[in-house]
């Protein structure tokens, strides 16, 4: 059983990193990779890239190099292309001086904290119970909430 991941070549399309991903997962399906191997090889490379593309100096080199191309056209690599855009816009409504606006952002604020506290009370229910609404009188049965979990597993590096 083999413990190393190669990449021969860097795939230059969807269909190809698909491709290569399937091909990794049938080398651990079939038995020739170790699958502890390779998930943590695969979390490196993983942490290693997103390390990488997050860099803002990475970032400001590329839209340098973008804007080097005249209007209209994009450079590309390996069938890739690569635009410049406007990402993540946010508005800050705090400076319109809205009232109408505050007044329903602290009303968010109370039914939130008020749903956090009510969660709170229906998770240590453990078996059905009676119960009256004080606000209308009426009566109903309450459940503990469904609890629902995913098992799966967490890689950590040392610093």
């Amino acid at each position: 059983m083999s413990k190393e991941i190669f990449f021969n070549r860097i795939p230059s399309s969807k269909t190809e990193q698909q491709k290569i991903a399937n091909d990794f997962i049938l080398k651990v399906i079939d038995g020739n990779i170790n699958p502890i191997d390779a998930v943590v090889q695969m979390k490196s490379i993983s942490e290693t890239i997103n390390t990488f593309l997050k860099d803002e100096s990475i970032k400001d080199a590329v839209i340098q190099e973008c804007e080097k191309y005249g209007k209209g056209e994009s450079p590309g690599y390996l069938g890739a292309v690569i635009q410049i855009k406007e990402t993540g816009v946010k508005y800050d409504f705090s400076v319109c001086n809205d009232p109408v606006y505050e007044r329903l952002v602290e009303e968010r604020k109370i039914i939130d904290e008020q749903c956090k506290e009510r969660e709170k009370y229906l998770k240590t229910l453990s078996k059905s119970k009676t119960e009256i609404d004080e606000d209308t009188g009426d009566i109903f049965q309450l459940f503990p909430p469904a609890k629902q979990s995913t098992t799966s597993y967490s890689i950590t590096f040392k610093k």
